[in-house]
């Protein structure tokens, strides 16, 4: 939406990023075309924010989305980490290889030359010449499973409010 001052937003950020969280407590195979709406409408937030930024929902969509390790929605990615400067520089680069990386490198194969150059700047022109190893992924994974764990997890009350908090505030 505009605003009187010309600008734009978002007005369904907040609505989105609890269906988010939602989605993270209670998943399921069949919430994949869900996820994939949800970060499209992410990527398209991202793309107009007139401060750039990398905001939770993103992360959020793109691990929940990555969790389902499908090669098809690897120009999903792609597009999400290119959205702008801060999530071209922030959101994690294993996203687009969290198929495989073989089955990775074979998809972008595949992709138009400007999603194709975009994942080979980020990675590399070959998957012998991978900046991510499989080892790598891995640990990238595990560490996805601790950050975004199902149900949620708290380490203390604290934790726990500054949560509540934020998701009051989107």
């Amino acid at each position: 939406q505009t605003q009187a001052n010309g600008s734009q937003f978002d007005a369904h950020e907040g609505q989105r990023y609890r269906l988010l969280v939602a989605l993270q407590c209670d998943r399921a195979p069949s919430d994949e075309a869900l996820l994939v709406q949800l970060l499209q409408a992410e990527i398209a937030r991202h793309r107009m924010e007139a401060f750039q930024g990398l905001y939770p929902a993103l992360e959020l969509a793109c691990a929940l989305l990555a969790s389902y390790q499908n090669i098809e929605h690897l120009a999903l990615f792609i597009n999400a980490k290119r959205a702008n400067f801060d999530t071209w520089c922030g959101l994690d680069v294993q996203v687009l290889v969290s198929a495989g990386i073989a089955q990775s490198y074979a998809a972008a194969d595949l992709l138009d030359e400007d999603l194709r150059e975009a994942f080979h700047d980020l990675l590399g022109a070959r998957p012998e010449q991978c900046k991510i190893s499989e080892q790598d992924l891995e640990k990238w994974r595990a560490r996805q499973a601790r950050a975004y764990p199902q149900p949620l997890v708290f380490r203390s009350l604290e934790d726990e409010i500054e949560f509540l908090l934020e998701l009051g505030e989107q």
